[in-house]
């Protein structure tokens, strides 16, 4: 589900786990055993993570997400907690290629890492909310420092998938990479390999004031109470979480 390679002195971790690349339990301790080992070889000075095939990660594994709604226990969201902190505080520099389209999890994954690099034509998002479930591995945390509150809330609040350009102009994308996209990953990862970085949860430039944020939020819960509610009350046996 997951697989280790050495590029000189890059580590690419590459999640393979067809269809979506779904990250499940299972998947989830693979990339944390894969990443303890990558970051323990002298030579490596950056690590890359991206995905095989059409996306970098759709989210959590359905099955496991149901079994959240319904009650479990929470265990694996704690995990996930966990294991994106400890790519967060790495002291090598975690780039998440998006080489596909991802949302939910897998959009918080890459928001855990200090860079992102994307192909232009992928789309990301965090649609979980129209299931009414709030993205609960840092997303919600991680978001509005990376592209701004109002962006954030928009994201979040809404769940509708945005694109690569939008993505660059709000700031969760750093760069954008045309024509041999994992070429353009490892060119990328190596530029930045020795520079300092700021780890997403350290950055506060975009999260406002009190205030600003007050009338945002305002805004937004005005927008999202509609006739039938909010968008997850729309389906029955749903509600928010």
């Amino acid at each position: 589900m997951v697989r280790l390679a050495k590029q000189n002195d890059i580590a690419v971790i590459t999640i393979d786990h067809p269809p979506v690349n779904a990250l499940g339990i299972g998947l989830l301790d693979a990339l944390s055993e894969a990443f303890e080992q990558a970051v323990k070889v002298p030579e490596i000075r950056a690590v890359v993570i991206t995905g095989a095939g059409n996306f970098f990660s759709a989210g959590g594994e359905i099955r496991e997400v149901e079994q959240l709604v319904n009650g479990g226990s929470g265990g694996e969201m704690e995990f996930t907690r966990q294991l994106f902190l400890r790519i967060e505080d790495s002291s090598l520099p975690v780039v998440a290629a998006l080489n596909g389209d991802c949302f939910g999890g897998g959009l918080e994954l890459a928001m855990a890492c200090h860079y992102r690099v994307a192909a232009p034509t992928i789309q990301l998002g965090l649609p979980e909310v129209k299931l009414g479930i709030i993205p609960g591995a840092g997303g919600a945390l991680r978001l509005p420092r990376l592209a701004g509150v109002a962006k954030a809330v928009e994201i979040c609040a809404q769940g509708n998938p945005i694109s690569a350009q939008e993505a660059l102009q709000c700031g969760i994308v750093d760069h954008l990479i045309g024509g041999d996209f994992f070429a353009g990953a490892l060119a990328f990862a190596r530029e930045i390999s020795g520079k300092p970085f700021v780890r997403t949860r350290d950055r506060r430039e975009k999260l406002g004031s009190a205030e600003e944020n007050d009338r945002i939020f305002a805004a937004a819960r005005k927008s999202m109470y509609g006739p039938k509610g909010l968008p997850a009350q729309a389906e029955p046996g749903r509600g928010t979480r």
